[in-house]
């Protein structure tokens, strides 16, 4: 039983849809549960035939509003208690939660005696957060999966801290969708862009921290060396962020870009999208791994993305991409620039990208490390109620350096 508490579609749900789906046809079943909210994960889920269920999970926000708080403390026990239901209900082997605060799904399995995976996917939480929530955490998981090396040693700067139990499990990138040869020419016409102008696009939902604003900035002195730039920005409007995105359209009519930059909205035909880019530009303040910077180097694009998180991880710097410093328009312009006057060398990066998400970002990786992960939870929890905590704890601290340093 997989659980997420986000309602909106990113990369955790991209992550667990592709895993379910995959798993599925190798005989394993997956129960995902999901918050109310997002229609369009819903029916990614139906489409992929994963069984799923909708409850109204609650999770902490950033929020003054008590009225906020006080709906999460009356709804935290009875996700408990449905929670506890389905995993009887399923006979779920394994209960997989993600996110550091949520704890709903971590209690639940505990109360039912059911292994336990931990799995932390960002690197937004503040140190008083992560003080009050790790310890749950290192006391209840019998493995931890963390999206990136970087996100391993955000969370348990001393790897021993995890206890022998991280697992390094990158998200998947499928290149039988995302691929250089993928027509993109569609896209393209849809909003009136001639092949010969390139096109510079980023894949992100439209919220405070995707470093959106600074691609707008940076696109007027873009426009001064190629004057038929287009830009595009893809991505979910998330209403509770309604006051950001209203800023970057507002910012985007001040610097006379109406007919220049486009926000595209949820897509679904995203391996097309990127295919009619020339330059996938990532401006992300905070990331742990991104899958869209996965899939703009599975298409083929060089990527000229912010080195933050696991997005080193990624992108090799120089090579497959240019990595640059977050909230700094003028390195974005620099860095598309150069890549827009040397196309000889954006198509070789694109392609060193390609070639580097085919090796180690592969679906098929990812699947076996889920499985890995599994079987060592079940391996663990059975070795706790035998009592068998030296032998275990040496088993665990081998594993250690072979999983995340």
């Amino acid at each position: 039983m997989n659980v997420l508490y986000e309602e909106r579609f990113g990369g955790p749900q991209s992550l667990a849809l592709q895993v379910a789906a995959s798993l599925r046809q190798r005989g394993l079943e997956t129960i995902i549960v999901i918050p109310r909210g997002d229609a369009a994960f819903a029916t990614l889920l139906r489409e992929a035939q994963v069984a799923f269920r909708e409850l109204d999970l609650v999770r902490l926000r950033k929020s003054r509003d008590p009225v906020v708080h006080a709906r999460f403390v009356a709804r935290f026990w009875p996700n408990v208690r449905v929670l506890r239901g389905l995993i009887r209900e399923h006979e779920a082997k394994i209960v997989h939660t993600n996110g550091l605060m949520n704890l709903q799904a971590a209690i639940a399995a505990r109360l039912e005696h059911v292994p336990l995976v931990w799995h932390l996917n960002d690197m937004e939480s503040p140190r008083l957060l992560r003080t009050v929530f790790l310890p749950f955490v290192r006391r209840w998981a019998d493995r931890i999966a963390v999206g990136a090396r970087a996100i391993g040693r955000f969370y348990f700067p001393d790897t021993s801290g995890g206890e022998g139990r991280l697992h390094l499990v990158y998200p998947p990138v499928d290149p039988e969708k995302f691929n250089p040869g993928v027509d993109g020419s569609k896209v393209r016409a849809e909003f009136g862009i001639p092949d010969a102008c390139p096109l510079i696009g980023t894949v992100a939902n439209l919220g405070p921290g995707k470093g959106l604003e600074y691609l707008i900035e940076a696109a007027p002195r873009i426009k001064e060396r190629f004057p038929t730039a287009k830009f595009i920005l893809v991505g979910q409007w998330l209403e509770n962020r309604r006051p950001y995105w209203l800023s970057l359209m507002r910012r985007r009519e001040e610097l006379g870009l109406a007919r220049d930059v486009f926000f595209a909205g949820q897509r679904r035909d995203m391996p097309e999208v990127m295919r009619a880019l020339t330059v996938y530009v990532h401006p992300s303040e905070s990331e742990g791994c991104s899958v869209a910077v996965l899939e703009a180097s599975a298409s083929g694009l060089p990527v000229v993305a912010t080195d933050v998180g696991g997005t080193s991880e990624a992108v090799e710097n120089g090579v497959a991409g240019l990595l640059i410093e977050p909230r700094q328009p003028s390195q974005i312009t620099a860095a598309v620039i150069r890549l827009l006057e040397s196309p000889g060398l954006a198509r070789q990066m694109g392609m060193a990208a390609s070639a580097r998400m085919r090796e180690r970002f592969t679906l098929d990786a990812c699947v076996r490390e889920h499985m890995r992960v599994y079987s060592a939870a079940l391996d663990r929890a059975a070795a706790r109620r035998q009592g068998h905590h030296p032998t275990l704890r040496a088993a665990e601290t081998r594993e250690r350096s072979r999983n995340v340093s």
